[in-house]
């Protein structure tokens, strides 16, 4: 018993002191989007962080801390990603910030990380090809047809100026929203 409760305060300082475990992470992707699970069954307190080039999350499931920090080899849209917590599974859709043919790997890190694994329900071979041959096209056209591209980009660029403009005018012309004020309660009058 005296043993017992002279390694208790020990046991206590190494379970609050311990690193919380890397979970696995599945990942698959179209071109567009990238789609992340983290099977973890009965997440709390999950937090969860969403960068343009990196994502974050902390949980605990069945009393075990869990984190992870990925850095990812391209930007997302954070403003249109979303994540759903599920009994079995903390699921990310997450668009990519531009249409481009599907990506080698994850995250930025050419060294294996044996926590990422390939969703093979998530992927899709045929739109990461056909994607991977409008590039190139897109590419070899352009070096072959110089003139033509930077027409193009030309064109782009002022198609970009006139929609800022048009964007600045709307916001110009809007009314600002005016805070609605709460009413007080009415409350019995008292006899």
């Amino acid at each position: 018993m005296v043993a017992m409760t002279r390694w208790l305060p020990l046991t206590l300082l190494l379970e609050v002191t311990a690193k919380p475990k890397v979970p696995h992470v599945q990942w698959g992707q179209k071109p567009d989007r990238l789609y992340l699970t983290i099977p973890l069954k009965e997440v709390t307190e999950p937090e969860v962080e969403l960068e343009e080039k990196r994502i974050f999350f902390k949980g605990i499931s069945h009393g075990q801390d869990y984190e992870v920090n990925l850095h990812l080899l391209r930007g997302i849209n954070v403003t249109t990603s979303k994540y759903d917590l599920s009994e079995k599974a903390v699921s990310f859709e997450l668009p990519k910030l531009v249409s481009e043919p599907c990506w080698k790997r994850l995250i930025r890190s050419k060294k294996p990380a044996p926590h990422i694994k390939k969703d093979t329900a998530r992927l899709y071979p045929d739109q990461c090809y056909d994607m991977m041959v409008q590039w190139r096209e897109a590419y070899f056209y352009a070096k072959l047809h110089p003139k033509e591209a930077e027409e193009a980009k030309a064109s782009q660029a002022e198609e970009r100026k006139d929609f800022e403009r048009k964007l600045e005018a709307l916001r110009a012309k809007a009314v600002p929203r005016k805070q609605k004020q709460k009413k007080p309660k009415k409350g019995k009058s008292e006899l």
